[in-house]
């Protein structure tokens, strides 16, 4: 008989605690979450977050709640130690938003802590130090009321954790949109979020209304519409964004249950279908919607971020929520309010115009159209040409983007300006104004000529001229959201062609844009002498054949 092998081995407490950890510490902003829930349930009324290389090296809360007492600050850095629940039982009626008793042990086991803490009957405050989870010092020191918690090298004793953070500017967007989530939620709350010792943000704890202009600032406030429900107990209010403010993504969209967010996306089907037919394609509202559930109808213990909920009525939140949006876009005039400008033109600065029709023969290198005879448009969306193999169709918009992408390439990325008679100011959140200040320089090279302008915002003063007859402001803000997604080089590289695709984009001719034959013909011959005429920047085809063969088989002309 063989010796007997043991498999299974009994985890030592460090790695509990750290496998623990990493079910709730993420990143940066998972902290600054945690801490913040704890300082809300202290009944704070104002939060300073102060945050160093987006988190990574240093994160510090400080309130001004009913802090601890020696005896408490102890228990709280023990695993399952709360007091927020005693019983299963409690669960079904949480008013608080932590209640595990994870989140400080968890923090304490991969980074090093620091804490200062005084209640309101104590004259002296304890301040204590933990590193990977071991209290190292405990003892009294002067403080105000309230509790500062300071965590230092986060994922220092994880280094494979540690790697696997962002860059700098994106955990600090993360923490950006997570302070701009708690400062809707609770707008009785005074926030300031410092990063480097510079202030991003701050609210002052007055109302909803106020922290929607610090946020957002006026002119998208104005375009916010109230929206009002109730039913069978629960109830529903806030603002939603008219269509004018739909974006891409989901970024301004927030959605509160009981004073805490939730995962927008297991109600955006009820969203959009509320919006249906004012929205294009893969577009999303603004909205920051309040839910007020009964705590026995929704369970917030489904998942340790605490951002997914179930509820046990789902029908009923669906049904005041449809409602409600459909009510409120209703009542309320969704007309928009535009700059007059100049009517749109064709863009001669690219396209030249030709003097007489004709037939072409393109020379081109690497690949060749074959002589096409433009014949009109159909729908105003595709060219028909005529040629000796047969009918051509062609993708007006997706020709359009491949010659001015190809142009912007051949021109070593150098796009030519446009001066405005009258710059416009673009208000931007703080984790957009972040961006704003790492990207400037690629930005600007561009073709933009953008600076700060006050807190926040950014005046722009020269446009490229690919984007004259855009709106400037959305295309702006959508350059924005593309930077996101690059690597974090701030000039113009191979990894920015994405940036140059979208700036063909917003400037070639449109579906539904009527052409005339002369200019039919010049972008025929601009899209010949490409190097590849086949697909647009997204690979998109931009000419389709019929051949006289296939045209003989549906006339049934062939044997």
């Amino acid at each position: 008989m063989g010796v007997r092998t043991i498999k299974i081995h009994h985890l030592d407490e460090k790695t509990v605690m750290q496998i623990a950890a990493g079910e709730v510490i993420e990143r940066p902003a998972s902290v600054i979450k945690e801490l913040i829930e704890n300082s809300i349930d202290a009944s704070s009324t104002r939060i300073d977050i102060r945050v160093v290389d987006g988190g990574k090296k240093e994160i510090s809360v400080i309130d001004n709640g009913e802090g601890m007492v020696k005896e408490d600050l102890q228990l709280a850095f023990k695993r399952h130690a709360t007091s927020k629940i005693q019983t299963i039982q409690d669960l079904d009626i949480l008013h608080t938003l932590g209640f595990r008793g994870e989140a400080l042990p968890s923090i304490a086991s991969v980074s090093r802590v620091e804490v200062t803490t005084r209640t309101q009957e104590e004259t002296t405050g304890t301040h204590g130090i933990w590193e990977e989870g071991k209290l190292l010092d405990l003892y009294p020191t002067a403080f105000s009321q309230g509790t500062k918690i300071q965590v230092k090298d986060l994922f220092f004793n994880l280094p494979a954790r540690k790697k696997h953070l962002k860059a700098t500017s994106t955990e600090f967007q993360k923490i950006s949109a997570l302070i701009y989530s708690f400062a809707l939620a609770y707008p009785h709350i005074a926030f300031s979020l410092y990063h480097n010792d510079k202030l991003s943000l701050e609210t002052h704890g007055t109302s909803l209304e106020d922290v929607l202009v610090n946020l957002f600032g006026n002119s998208t406030v104005e375009k916010l519409i109230p929206v009002n429900g109730e039913l069978d107990g629960i109830n529903l209010h806030g603002y939603i964004g008219k269509p004018e403010l739909s974006r891409n993504t989901r970024n301004n969209q927030y959605l509160f249950v009981n004073g805490r967010q939730i995962y927008v996306g297991m109600l955006s089907e009820i969203i959009k279908n509320a919006y249906k037919n004012l929205l294009m394609v893969h577009q999303h509202p603004m909205l920051i919607l309040y839910l007020e559930v009964p705590a026995h109808l929704v369970d917030v213990n489904v998942h340790p971020s605490k951002m997914q909920v179930r509820f046990a009525q789902f029908d009923r939140i669906a049904a005041i929520l449809d409602r409600s949006i459909r009510d409120a876009l209703g009542s309320s005039p969704l007309i928009p309010k535009v700059n007059l400008q100049e009517p749109k033109q064709f863009q001669q600065d690219y396209l030249p115009l030709r003097e007489q029709p004709k037939s072409y023969s393109l020379d081109i290198k690497e690949s060749s159209l074959p002589p096409l005879i433009p014949l009109g448009q159909i729908g105003n969306t595709y060219i028909v040409c005529k040629g000796q193999e047969g009918l051509y169709l062609i993708d007006q918009h997706a020709a359009h983007e491949r010659i001015y992408f190809d142009q912007l390439l051949e021109n070593n990325r150098v796009l030519a300006t446009q001066h405005l008679a009258v710059p416009i100011v673009v208000e931007l959140t703080p984790s957009e104004y972040t961006l704003f200040e790492e990207f400037k320089e690629t930005i600007n090279d561009m073709g933009f000529n953008a600076e700060e302008f006050g807190s926040n915002s950014v005046i722009i003063r020269e446009v490229p001229i690919l984007f004259k007859n855009e709106a400037n402001e959305p295309v702006f803000l959508d350059l924005l959201q593309r930077l996101t997604s690059l690597n974090t080089s701030k000039t113009i590289t191979e990894g920015d062609i994405p940036l140059y695709a979208m700036a063909a984009c917003k400037a070639a001719i449109k579906a539904n844009d009527r052409l005339h034959t002369l200019e039919i013909e010049a972008l025929l011959d601009q899209l010949g002498n490409t190097p590849n005429p086949y697909t647009c920047p997204h690979g998109r085809p931009t000419i389709v054949q019929l051949t006289l063969e296939e045209l003989a088989r549906l006339f049934k002309r062939t044997g």
